[in-house]
């Protein structure tokens, strides 16, 4: 009966069509459906001369699969040719199809619009083959602070599908700082496929995580427009839950919310002038640990490097290495984080202590003490300048002490100069240039002069950084020659 209600179907539009010429007719399978339920749009177009149609997307979306069948009717000697366009679509929200032009014999002609009524009503019967939700552990959260949601896909043990393609939740407003693997088990009729996410809000207000979808096919064994059966597969999309979140800004000042402890470790505490003490410095809590900046503090005796933080988003750790050079004594300074605590809906303050660093064998200033000389003194230092005075009498004993002490002076030039020049030599070859950080700790005692503070700088970057090249060696040995350097 099915067939020849087709059949019966498909003669009227032939004898519609030769009454009428040329002609296009649009009819779709379904006018009311499901999330996730497609609509085919059929167009029978009717004449000698025909161009296809271009249709991309009905009702808003994409055209998911298109066809084209022709054959030839002859009624009462009449040659009439039928082609029939098919398009699968899977509507969102109501809508209307609207007229669709064909050129058929020279002539264009329209379809009428169809409306297609989708409902908002997401079937949750328990026999169904294929389930997807969204589970959310808080409705209500600070911006920043990390929350739980799970995706979970159920599919009957019973059910068999071919293929599918999951589609995750659209985020507006939020991120995910950490997506588990799939877990899967069988739990009584169904095969339950579970993903945890960790999540955080970037913004307040009223927001929304958007429906997960899964396309999956099945086999489709029902008859086509031409009664002819032929394997085929059918495409279904089914849609979870969307979950629906209210965010709140946390106090003003304040980035980080959540709780968290900060500790700093170093390897020791006692070092010799321009050794290094290495300090980790490490945050650890439930929260938004990505949105702590590095630390860097200012010590007036000693040096500071520190390296770019490393942060473990999953388990909430910043890690930030930290390195300090002085030539005396100095303290590490305490390090704090400020946060915002949403279960107690307080601003907290946890802090470290400071460490004190003792440099020893630290160079001391030698205060200048200039004694105040008696009066007797200063009398006999002048009455001696008298005699002395008094005691060169003769102009040629004069002269003769002055080329003396010139002559004295040169020969004593030439030796100094040698003896420098061959110091020099001596001290830049026990220099290896290569040994970036023998250098280092060599000039940071010079590091107030411009000339040397350059050169520490590309040091600093090819030690602590991202630095590359060779450092030019002639400036090095300018460097070394000018101070003095050992």
């Amino acid at each position: 009966m099915k067939n020849l209600g087709k059949i019966t179907v498909f003669l009227l539009i032939v004898a519609v069509s030769s009454l009428w010429g040329g002609s296009v007719l649009a009819r779709v399978d379904h006018k009311k459906v499901l999330p996730g339920e497609s609509v085919t749009l059929q167009l029978d177009v009717f004449g000698s001369d025909v161009e296809a149609p271009q249709v991309d997307s009905l009702c808003g979306v994409d055209v998911l699969a298109t066809s084209t069948q022709q054959s030839i009717q002859i009624i009462n000697g009449n040659i009439s040719k039928n082609y029939v366009y098919s398009y699968r679509f899977e509507p969102e929200n109501n809508c209307t199809i609207e007229p669709i032009a064909v050129k058929v014999d020279g002539k264009v002609e329209k379809t009428k619009p169809i409306n297609i009524v989708v409902s908002n009503q997401v079937p949750q019967s328990k026999d169904r083959n294929f389930i997807l939700e969204l589970h959310s552990e808080k409705k209500e959260v600070f911006v920043g602070e990390p929350f739980v949601v799970k995706l979970v896909f159920k599919q009957k043990s019973s059910a068999d599908a071919i293929d599918s393609k999951f589609f995750p939740p659209k985020l507006e407003g939020f991120w995910i700082k950490h997506q588990s693997q799939a877990d899967k088990k069988l739990v009584g009729d169904y095969y339950v496929t579970t993903i945890t996410y960790i999540m955080a809000a970037q913004r307040e207000g009223d927001l929304r995580i958007a429906p997960a979808k899964i396309k999956i096919a099945v086999r489709d064994n029902s008859a086509n427009y031409w009664n002819s059966f032929a394997p085929a597969v059918k495409w279904r999309t089914y849609y979870s839950n969307p979950i629906e979140m209210k965010v709140y800004a946390p106090p003003k000042g304040v980035k980080l919310v959540g709780n968290f402890d900060i500790t700093i470790r170093v390897d020791k505490t006692v070092i010799h002038p321009n050794e290094a003490v290495n300090a980790v410095l490490t945050i650890k809590g439930d929260g938004n640990v990505e949105d702590l900046e590095a630390f860097k503090p200012y010590i007036q005796n000693a040096n500071v490097f520190a390296e770019k933080p490393i942060v473990d988003e999953k388990n909430g750790i910043f890690t930030q290495k930290i390195a300090f050079v002085g030539d005396s004594s100095f303290t590490i300074p305490s390090f704090s984080i400020r946060y915002f605590d949403p279960k107690t809906k307080k601003i907290q303050t946890k802090s470290t202590a400071p460490i004190d660093i003792k440099v020893e064998g630290a160079k001391q200033e030698a205060a200048l003490n200039i004694k105040k000389g008696s009066d007797e003194n200063i009398a006999a230092a002048q009455s001696t300048e008298g005699s002395s005075a008094s005691s060169v009498d003769s102009s040629f004993a004069i002269t003769w002490v002055i080329l003396s002490f010139v002559a004295g002076m040169f020969i004593g030039g030439i030796v100094v100069f040698f003896k420098f020049y061959v110091s020099n030599k001596k001290r830049i070859m026990r220099f290896n240039f290569d040994d970036k950080k023998v250098l280092f700790v060599k000039l940071l005692p010079y590091k107030d002069k411009k000339d040397v503070k350059e050169v520490l700088d590309m040091l600093e970057e090819h030690l602590y950084g991202s630095g590359k090249g060779d450092i030019d060696k002639e400036k090095l040995k300018n460097i070394i020659n000018k101070y003095g350097i050992k």
